[in-house]
């Protein structure tokens, strides 16, 4: 729930989505990050932790696309997929958002 990493198994999804921003010839993305909801937890801290995971993402894109522009934000948890339960890995997530 707390972690920014990125997971290995993330790596492939990683080079086809800047394939897909490649041949689509899109010139800006911003990544959208998200983290679960926590008990008690403040929303600064889930701000600040998805901002690191849509930055991360970010990073690994501009490696592989350096000519396009991108940008990061952090959302936290204002916007659950699944808003049934707390820590819920579902919301656990970045979204990418191409021009």
């Amino acid at each position: 729930g707390f972690s920014s990493n990125i997971a290995k198994t993330y790596t492939k999804k990683i080079r086809e989505m800047a394939a897909f921003v490649l041949v689509s010839g899109f010139s800006e993305v911003q990544i959208s990050g998200h983290s679960d909801q926590f008990r008690n937890a403040p929303l600064v801290k889930t701000s600040a932790l998805s901002t690191k995971r849509a930055t991360q993402v970010a990073d690994a894109m501009k490696k592989l696309l350096p000519k396009v522009k991108f940008s990061a934000v952090g959302r936290g948890n204002s916007s659950p997929l699944k808003k049934d339960k707390f820590q819920n890995p579902k919301n656990r997530r970045v979204q990418v958002y191409t021009r």
